[in-house]
């Protein structure tokens, strides 16, 4: 449900910024420098024509104002107040902790705070309701006057919106597009290593084709994919130019880049074979897969080939009659369910809790999985869970023999 933001615009400060950046909007491209690239590209998905009203408030007394400011939601309803009166509103589209924006944008006050805890806002419209009428509707006492920035509970929210035609005002604004999978940035760094010109360039004929193909695969619900906003040329140019500022060959870029582009570009630099070969496979499986599975949110699951290699890997060790098929081989011809890395056997450990149970790690790597590549018995390795997941903690994954000599070089310690 969406809720009031009440911000009173009474001291000169807040009168000079109303002003400023909301009957006047900003124009973003003159305030990229002081954005993160990631977000500058959000906005410009979400205005545009370039053009943005936004909002600030200080970090407030023992940091008062920035835990309201973490309450708010996209979709909340932003109101302003003057003069005895509300005299405006709009929904807040997007909010970001910026302090460099804000001292660009509005200065610092008289005890060297600035307005870093910021909110975007739609248009606003014009509201001319006095405080006596606002309050009853709320359920405030007949003189009160708002004093400083709040966020109004829910049910004196709901109240506001009824009274002024807004019943089934909810979740009116869509959920900010997802962050940049792995798998990708893996697509993305193909591009960048294989035409750096094409890095913030959102006409280059690449960029539109690879935005065309990111919204395509099965990495994200459709309810994402389907936006127009959604890996569109202009933030794929941008993401090409996050791997500029990173790459030490190349002068430019966009500084502002995410532990996740660092660590893909880190992983595949000089590297063109696995990236290509990585990239191919990507192309394949992201076409023909569903949307994302339970083991998408678990990132130390995910494998360096990212999210759709890793729905393979865990179909493959998941499918119904190949495990059963793995474990009764093993148990016709060791009698029992070990696990392969620290002989691990739950029936031995559970009793009849534990029978004939293990779990089934696929052995071949990540990278030399193949699409509609059948998958064997003898690819598969009976592990107890905890090996398991140390198996899939590091990056690339580790192979049953590796965890067996880091278990040995613990164990000798």
């Amino acid at each position: 449900m969406s809720r009031v933001i009440l911000q009173p615009c009474a001291n000169k400060d807040a009168r000079d910024h109303y002003v400023d950046t909301i009957q006047t909007p900003i124009d973003l491209v003159t305030y990229e420098t002081w954005l993160d690239s990631s977000v500058y590209g959000d906005l410009k998905a979400i205005y545009p024509d370039g053009k943005a009203q936004v909002w600030g408030v200080t970090p407030g007394t023992t940091g008062a104002n920035k835990k309201k400011w973490e309450r708010i939601e996209i979709g909340d309803k932003g109101v302003f107040t003057r003069d005895g009166k509300l005299i405006s509103q709009g929904n807040i589209q997007y909010k970001v902790h910026a302090p460099e924006l804000a001292a660009e944008l509005w200065g610092f006050d008289s005890e060297g705070a600035t307005w870093e805890y910021i909110y975007f806002l739609d248009a606003p419209e014009d509201v001319d309701m006095p405080y006596p009428a606002f309050n009853d509707i709320v359920g405030y006492k007949p003189n009160f006057v708002p004093q400083g920035f709040s966020v109004l509970d829910q049910e004196k929210s709901n109240a506001y919106f009824i009274a002024t035609g807004e019943p089934d005002l909810a979740t009116i604004k869509e959920p900010l597009n997802p962050d940049w999978t792995r798998d990708e940035l893996i697509l993305a760094l193909d591009l960048y290593f294989k035409d750096r010109s094409a890095a913030g360039n959102g006409t280059h004929p690449e960029v539109v084709a690879l935005s065309e193909h990111l919204r395509s695969l099965h990495i994200h619900p459709k309810q994402f994919r389907e936006r127009d906003s959604f890996r569109n040329p202009n933030g794929v140019g941008l993401k090409l130019a996050n791997f500029r500022a990173i790459d030490p060959d190349e002068p430019g870029g966009m500084a502002s880049t995410s532990a996740l582009d660092k660590q893909v570009f880190k992983e595949f630099i000089g590297k063109k074979e696995a990236l290509a070969s990585a990239t191919a496979l990507l192309n394949t499986l992201g076409q023909e897969q569903p949307s994302p599975s339970e083991y998408d949110a678990d990132e130390e699951y995910e494998g360096t080939e990212g999210k759709l290699v890793t729905r393979e890997h865990r179909h493959r060790e998941r499918d119904g009659k190949l495990p059963r098929q793995k474990k009764a081989q093993v148990l016709k011809k060791l009698g029992k369910l070990a696990c392969e890395v620290c002989d691990f056997d739950f029936y031995e450990r559970y009793g009849s809790l534990g029978k004939e149970f293990a779990e089934c790690h696929h052995k071949k790597p990540v990278s030399e999985m193949k699409p509609h590549q059948k998958t064997t018995l003898d690819d598969l390795a009976i592990v107890c869970s905890n090996c398991h997941r140390m198996i899939h903690r590091s990056r690339p994954w580790k192979s049953i023999e590796e965890l067996r000599a880091v278990l040995a070089a613990q164990q000798g310690k």
